[in-house]
């Protein structure tokens, strides 16, 4: 479902520093799985030696799983439905589209192909989520995606979801002389305000349209 996104400057969007305390724990899980496939082309790579055609195939497909497991962790994990690596669960952060809707596999690897432009050169890249207004980085930007805290973000969309929401009911058979109002149930009276919605922890409020 698309949404209107919040403003920028906007709470909802995860700043640089706690971006950077997710990417700390997500290449803590990635460098050991990494090492723990390094580890294997190495053995694999060392036991054909003698056969240099064995090696030179051993030492490829370790490559390519070096590179599979890179594109899993960093694409496979944003297109999931968890729509964050590890690092960005725990630290409650999400990453969506633009609009609003979850990530999919091909935007993701783009993410995740753009990283390099926010990585080189002095990851200039990755400085400018302290300066945009939604406080992306520069691969955010290039794949059209934002980080956000996940609770905010969803307490926001529900509450943006609010004042659009429309009141309906079966339209019953009217009787002579009477009129559709008298027989259309009325509709649950909630305050269109944000903070109810949090406070009841509801996502959606059905409500008359203005």
């Amino acid at each position: 479902m698309q949404h209107e996104m919040p403003p920028d400057g906007s709470p909802v969007y995860a700043g640089f520093w706690i971006r950077g305390v997710a990417l700390a724990l997500d290449l803590l899980l990635l460098y050991a799985a990494v090492f723990a496939v390094g580890a294997v082309t190495g053995l694999a790579t060392a036991a054909t030696w003698d056969d240099r055609d064995l090696a030179a195939i051993a030492l490829g497909l370790g490559t390519l799983a070096l590179l599979a497991t890179l594109w899993l962790y960093l694409a496979g994990w944003h297109a999931s439905p968890g729509q964050a690596t590890p690092g960005k669960r725990i630290m409650g952060l999400r990453v969506v589209r633009w609009d609003g809707r979850p990530v999919g596999i091909g935007r993701a690897t783009v993410r995740v192909v753009a990283m390099a432009f926010s990585v080189f050169p002095f990851l200039l890249g990755l400085v400018s989520a302290m300066l945009h207004g939604r406080k992306n980085a520069l691969h955010d930007t290039l794949a059209g995606t934002h980080v956000v805290h996940r609770a905010d973000f969803e307490h926001w969309s529900a509450a943006a979801r609010l004042p659009r929401a429309v009141y309906a009911a079966p339209a019953p058979a009217v009787p002579p002389g009477r009129s559709l109002s008298d027989w259309v149930p009325p509709a649950p009276a909630f305050d269109d305000d944000r903070d109810a919605v949090r406070e009841l922890g509801m996502s959606q409020v059905v409500a008359r349209p203005r």
